[in-house]
């Protein structure tokens, strides 16, 4: 089971980041993730890291719902 997520996440991984505006978006979040870390933030840490997390499934969703769609 876990061998089959991680499949699915490398393969939407590879996907999502084909455009520049996908690739730029995610650089873009783990640099707030970064910043957030490097001034000791904890709560918009998570606040960044809860965001790109959910900014990434949302995209894995709509990927696979392109794929069986």
């Amino acid at each position: 089971m876990l061998a089959v997520i991680w499949d699915v996440l490398r393969a939407s991984r590879e996907q999502w980041l084909q455009t520049n505006t996908r690739a730029h978006a995610s650089l873009e979040a783990h640099q707030r993730i970064y910043d957030a870390l490097a001034r000791h933030d904890a709560v918009a840490a998570r606040e960044a890291s809860a965001t790109h997390i959910t900014a990434v499934g949302e995209g894995i969703l709509k990927l696979l719902g392109g794929r069986n769609g």
